[in-house]
């Protein structure tokens, strides 16, 4: 079983592209999904968060606007983001280990992720998939999906590696149109993976 991961900027489509992979049979875990599962359900990580930022839970759920302006409009946003990201870590790969062996009669299983690069964590896969899309249409599409500001988004990508580094990195690039080639793209990659 090859680990294959999928990774863009933000707004780049990636999440569409990976259901396309899924429609194909490919089991798909998504880190965002799990990490917000993990916050708001695990009591263990739960407490280590809220030990580390004080008043990150309101009514036992994560007080996202709270969170947001710890992670990126503090003036520590850097570390804090690297001290999220280390208390999320253990809990992440121990789901990453269960999801492995659950799919492990399948030919590959894609790991959908936003930080695969700022982490490190491509050294864990076997082909590393990005989506690549216009700056100004994946701009707005964040914007509108998430009801952010552009000062939100640009904040946000400040702590991003820069695209160039990262397809420079990926060994497949998917370039997102938002058109029907994206489809086809998508069964290309499929086939060239089953065949490597």
């Amino acid at each position: 079983m090859k680990k294959i991961a999928i990774s863009a900027q933000m707004g780049s489509g990636k999440s569409f592209i990976s259901l396309e992979f899924a429609k194909l049979g490919i089991p798909l875990f998504t880190m965002d999904e799990v990490t917000r599962f993990l916050q708001n359900n695990n009591k263990s990580l739960k407490d280590k968060i809220e030990h580390k930022f004080p008043g990150a839970y309101s009514n036992g759920k994560m007080n996202k606007d709270f969170m947001v302006k710890k992670l990126f409009f503090d003036t520590n946003s850097s570390r804090n983001l690297k001290d999220m990201s280390e208390l999320i870590k253990p809990y992440l790969i121990k789901e990453l280990e269960l999801f492995y062996e659950e799919s492990k009669s399948k030919p590959f299983v894609l790991v959908e992720t936003a930080i695969l690069f700022e982490y490190g964590l491509e050294v864990e896969f076997d082909k590393i998939i990005f989506v690549n899309a216009d700056k100004k249409q994946r701009k707005e599409f964040a914007m509108r999906r998430d009801g952010i500001s552009s000062e939100e988004y640009d904040l946000r990508m400040r702590n991003q590696i820069p695209d160039e580094v990262k397809i420079g990195k990926s060994d497949y690039i998917i370039n997102n149109d938002y058109t029907d080639s994206v489809v086809d793209q998508v069964k290309k990659v499929y086939v060239e993976i089953l065949s490597s």
